[in-house]
């Protein structure tokens, strides 16, 4: 590939897929401008790959696999900011004029039980439901086995559903 494709390569990604890798990073983050700067990180060391002479063959699953990395790391300095935290800052997950009250607060709840399960569940569930991603670049983006991402999505999905079902059976639910 020459440097010119490469180029192309790395404008049609940043074009196609920043706004994928920006949100990624806030939804992990809660914090806009650390997103920001992520995100441009994520971008800046695909650069730097492509200009080391190495290619990248799947753009999107290399940029999530390297925002990753960064919010691994982040997360090692310092703990991510509550929901609730993040919410009084102005951030609203669900546009309220947009559903009804009930939509929200189901909404809400299901962030919520998501947040309450263990990272390697919660991470997977994220790329797969939240960005959409296949279990295969899943598997590339956090260096495990296709198998790996599939059970242990599968586990996470039930966990969220026993989650789910306890709720509407402790009465949490029931409409006044």
């Amino acid at each position: 590939m020459t440097a010119e494709q490469k180029k192309e390569q790395f404008i049609d990604a940043y074009n196609e897929y920043s706004d994928e890798i920006f949100r990624y990073c806030f939804f992990r983050v809660y914090d806009r401008e650390k997103a920001r700067e992520m995100a441009q990180e994520t971008f800046m060391r695909a650069w730097k790959y492509l200009v080391d002479g190495k290619e990248i063959e799947q753009p999107r699953a290399f940029l999530y696999k390297t925002a990753y990395h960064l919010i691994v790391d982040n997360s090692k300095k310092k703990s991510a900011d509550s929901l609730e935290k993040m919410m009084k800052a102005g951030f609203d997950l669900v546009d309220k004029k947009q559903c009804n009250k009930q939509d929200y607060l189901d909404v809400m709840a299901v962030k919520q039980e998501i947040e309450g399960l263990d990272e390697k569940y919660r991470e997977l569930i994220q790329l797969r439901l939240i960005e959409d991603l296949p279990i295969k670049d899943i598997a590339f983006i956090v260096g495990e086995s296709e198998n790996y991402v599939a059970v242990n999505l599968h586990r996470g999905l039930k966990k969220l559903k026993v989650n789910f079902v306890q709720y509407e059976y402790s009465g949490e639910n029931t409409k006044n």
